[in-house]
């Protein structure tokens, strides 16, 4: 899912297909930021509470990183398509069921492969909603005293700067 929100819709669809190069970075920009803050959290979760796996390969089972990770692009993704027309028309009304039964279909099978229990999973999927709605919606807020965010090629198209205010 991340390669499909970043390498897909971001570049070939908005940047290559709409020719929104802007808009194209900084969808990228704020699904990398949402997998880096929900990877951050989830593995100081994992490593703090250390709960062993059915399997008992390890004890980095609690929350589920890859439910989270499914999860935290999802619930960005729907965000996103509820504010921008990406596709246009009902395409852009299926992504995100789409992505959730993908998302929810991953921690399914990180259950059934044995790989975490049924909490682990519940817990990945609540702290990924909760990082990739609250993220996506940060920077795409238009209320009062919104958040903004700028994204700008430095001189010479040598530095690539990221900025916001929330």
């Amino acid at each position: 899912m991340p390669i499909y929100a970043i390498v897909v819709e971001a570049g070939l669809v908005t940047w290559l297909g709409r020719d929104k190069r802007d808009v194209a970075l900084q969808l990228a920009l704020i699904n990398a930021e949402a997998l880096a803050i929900n990877g951050v959290l989830t593995r100081v979760a994992e490593k703090t509470i250390g709960r062993s796996r059915p399997d008992k390969t390890d004890n980095a089972a609690f929350p589920s990183g890859h439910t989270s990770t499914a999860f935290a692009i999802a619930s960005g993704l729907c965000m996103q398509h509820a504010r921008l027309e990406i596709y246009g028309g009902v395409a852009n009304k299926v992504v995100c069921p789409a992505a959730l039964t993908v998302a929810a279909t991953t921690g399914l099978l990180r259950i059934v492969s044995d790989r975490h229990w049924a909490s682990d999973v519940l817990l990945g999927a609540v702290l990924g909603t909760a990082v990739g709605g609250t993220v996506s919606w940060a920077h795409m807020h238009d209320g009062d005293g919104a958040p903004s965010t700028s994204l700008s090629l430095g001189p010479d198209g040598r530095s690539l700067v990221y900025g916001g205010r929330f």
